[in-house]
C-alpha cells in the first residue's frame, strides 16, 4: 500500500510491472512502455516477454509481461492513480473477461517499499526484473 507520508524527489526509485493478454497485446505493451517513459525518469525497460497465465488470471491466454524501472517525483498514491488512469484511458475495463486484460500497470517497488510482495516473487515479474538487474534482455520485444 502506498504511504502518503513520504516526501518524494525526482530520485525516488520505482519498479513497475506491465502485462497484457489481449488480442493486440504486442501493441498495447509497446504503447504502454512508450507512455511510461514520459511518466518516470531514467526508465529502463526489460522488453516484453511471454508468460503463462496464472491461476488467478481472468483468462487462460498467455500474457506479455515486462518490467520497467526508473525515478519519480510523484508521491506513491499519485503515481498509482496515474497508472490506473492510463489503464482506463486505454479501455482496460471495457473488455469482457474472456477477452483478456488489455493493459495492467502495477507499482511493485516504490523506494524501498515492496507494495506487491506476492507479485515481486512471481516468475512473470522476476524474469524481467532479473534481466534489468543483470543487464540482459529476456527474449524481449518492444
Amino acid at each position: 500500500m502506498c504511504n502518503d507520508d513520504k516526501v518524494t524527489t525526482a530520485t525516488t526509485p520505482v519498479v513497475i510491472c506491465l502485462g497484457s493478454n489481449a488480442a493486440n497485446k504486442k501493441e498495447e505493451m509497446a504503447m504502454a512502455a512508450d507512455w511510461l517513459s514520459t511518466v518516470i525518469a531514467d526508465m529502463s525497460y526489460s522488453g516484453a516477454y511471454e508468460t503463462e497465465a496464472t491461476p488467478e488470471s481472468r483468462t487462460p491466454m498467455p500474457y506479455l509481461n515486462a518490467v520497467a524501472t526508473g525515478l519519480t517525483s510523484l508521491p506513491c498514491i499519485e503515481l498509482k492513480h496515474t497508472l490506473k488512469s492510463y489503464e482506463t484511458q486505454r479501455g482496460r475495463h471495457s473488455l469482457r473477461p474472456e477477452e483478456g486484460t488489455l493493459i495492467d500497470l502495477d507499482i511493485v517497488f516504490y523506494g524501498t517499499d515492496n507494495l506487491r510482495p506476492a507479485e515481486s516473487q512471481s516468475e512473470y515479474f522476476l524474469k524481467g526484473y532479473r534481466s534489468l538487474t543483470a543487464g540482459t534482455a529476456p527474449d524481449a520485444e518492444r
